[in-house]
Order: C-alpha cells, then sequence, then structure tokens
C-alpha cells in the first residue's frame, strides 16, 4: 500500500522533514501557551459548526448588508465564513480522528460546490465592473477549500477527493486560467489581490500537487509573483498602503510558509525573514490606544 502525501501543506506526518509534524502540533497543544489557547477556540468553533447548517450565500451572518443578503452577494464576509469554516472542521478531524468533523468540512465544501447554493465563486459586483471570471473570492476559496482537502485527503473516499478536486478545478482553477488569459490586471498589479487571487490559487496548486495537472503551473505563476511582491516593501519593512492594509502581509506570510512545507524546507525561509522589519514598521504606524497612523496608498508618484 503506497502511503498517502497528504497531510504536507503547513503540517506534515512525515518526522524526517524537518518540519512542523502533527505530533509536533498535538504535544504543542496539550501545554498550556498559545498554541493550547488558540486550540481550544477552534474546538468551540468546531463543536458549533456540528450543530448549524452550511454557510450558503443567503445565510445572514453579523455585518451582511440587507443589498447582498437580497442578492446573494459573495461578499468577503460570507466568503470567509465558509472558508473558516471548512478549515476549522478539516483541523479538528486532523487532529481527533472524529469522522464528525470530517462530515462537517465535506458538507460545508459540498455546499460550496453546489451551483445553487454558490452560484459562482466571485463578488456579483466584481463580475459586473471588471468582467472577469475570477476575482478575490475565487483566491479565498481556492486556497482555503485545497488546504483543507490536503489536511482531510487520508480521511476521505476516493469518490470524495475526486469529486473535490473537480469541483477546485471547475469552480476556482479555470475560471482563474481564464481570467489571466482574457489579461485580468491583478496578475502584474502587485496588490492585496494579487496575493489573495494568484497566491490562492497557488496554495491550491500545492495541495493538489500530483493530483492535478496544471498544479505546478499554478506554484510557478504564484511563487514568481509572490517574490515581485515583496520587492514592494521599503528596506525598514515599510509598505506602500495604510497600516489597515498591511494586515494583508500575513498573505506573503502564509504562502511562503506554504511552500516550504510544499519544497521540503527547514527553518525560516528567506523571504519571510524578509519580513520581520515589517512587523516593526506596522507597530511604529500603530499609536495607543490602537490608532493607526493615516495615511493613503504610496507610490513613486504620490509618496504622502
Amino acid at each position: 500500500v503506497t502511503e498517502d502525501p497528504h497531510p504536507r501543506i503547513l503540517l506534515t506526518s512525515d518526522p524526517h522533514s524537518g518540519l512542523r509534524t502533527i505530533h509536533d502540533l498535538t504535544q504543542a497543544i496539550g501545554r498550556p501557551g498559545i498554541a493550547h489557547d488558540l486550540w481550544r477556540a477552534i474546538q468551540v468553533q468546531a463543536d458549533n459548526h456540528l450543530r448549524t447548517d452550511p454557510i450558503d450565500v443567503y445565510t445572514p451572518l453579523p455585518g451582511r448588508s440587507p443589498a447582498d443578503l437580497e442578492k446573494g452577494n459573495r461578499e468577503y464576509i460570507v466568503v470567509n465564513a465558509a472558508g473558516q469554516r471548512v478549515l476549522v472542521s478539516a483541523l479538528a478531524a486532523l487532529m481527533t480522528d472524529d469522522e464528525r468533523y470530517v462530515d462537517a468540512a465535506v458538507e460545508q465544501i459540498d455546499c460550496l460546490l453546489d451551483a445553487q447554493a454558490w452560484p459562482e465563486w466571485q463578488d456579483i459586483f466584481h463580475r459586473e465592473k471588471l468582467g472577469f471570471d475570477a476575482d478575490l473570492r475565487t483566491g479565498q476559496l481556492v486556497r482555503d477549500i485545497s488546504l483543507a482537502y490536503d489536511w482531510l485527503a487520508p480521511r476521505l473516499t476516493l469518490t470524495q477527493r475526486a469529486r473535490i478536486v473537480a469541483g477546485i478545478d471547475g469552480r476556482g482553477i479555470q475560471p482563474f486560467f481564464s481570467a489571466v488569459d482574457a489579461g485580468a490586471w491583478w496578475v502584474e498589479r502587485m496588490n492585496n489581490w494579487t496575493t489573495v487571487i494568484v497566491g490562492g490559487l497557488g496554495m491550491g496548486g500545492m495541495a493538489l500537487w500530483g493530483e492535478h495537472d496544471q498544479a505546478q503551473r499554478l506554484i510557478d505563476m504564484a511563487t514568481r509573483s509572490m517574490k515581485t511582491y515583496l520587492d514592494h516593501y521599503g528596506p525598514d519593512g515599510e509598505f506602500n498602503e495604510n497600516p489597515s492594509y498591511a494586515n494583508s502581509s500575513f498573505l506573503p506570510v502564509l504562502y511562503f510558509h506554504a511552500l516550504r512545507y510544499h519544497e521540503g524546507q527547514a527553518g525560516v525561509s528567506p523571504e519571510i525573514q524578509t519580513l520581520r522589519n515589517h512587523c516593526i514598521w506596522c507597530m511604529y504606524a500603530t499609536t495607543p490606544p490602537g490608532h493607526l497612523v493615516s495615511f493613503g496608498d504610496g507610490g513613486p508618484k504620490y509618496p504622502h
């Protein structure tokens, strides 16, 4: 019997990889500390998902506008909630071997693959204004579902695995390539759209590597873009957008952390090391009690 290559992104079962293993995480959450506290919060969420219905485009959630609810819009709030529901359930399944969490994750994934519950993995208004077949929501959902798939795969049937991979392809990967072929501006513009969409599809490629024939193309394209994106940080970690948007810097950190697992790199990657000064810049751009230094997007033509 061939050993399943999953999980391999952000966690691994290989004790010889030099990367964080499931065993390492199990030990960390078993003793007092940040990992323990985060795990307790994740367990509460995962248990709640066992008692609630999957999220669809009409699910009322805090912060959703009446207009978005009426239209069933795929705006950030509902897409993030659905993605987090999948990830939380998948991680709980990975760490506990409890089939209930597997079922909850698969139920939400199947809902996201259902064209009636989720007509498109894209914001209605982005579709109307930009006309491309992919947007921020495509990147979010491909990233989250693919990562969850990596964690769930050993516990899924072959039929479930094939259905999920085909669904990610049809609802996310092919629309992405269609948008790229149509000249989508976010491929080269180097802002948070690039990191969410191109980076998200790259993480999808890592999770589906060996199971999707375009996975390596996604990884190569995303890695090239994400490395170019790092050039937009200054030598002292300064960012060309305001401190609120600087929060999106977690996206290149997440991407290069995932890439480290995909490529089997032990230790902190050089790309993440370059972002350490950015953390200090963010602290200097914040003043007590939690106020942010106020400025807009910066650049060579508008530096102030």
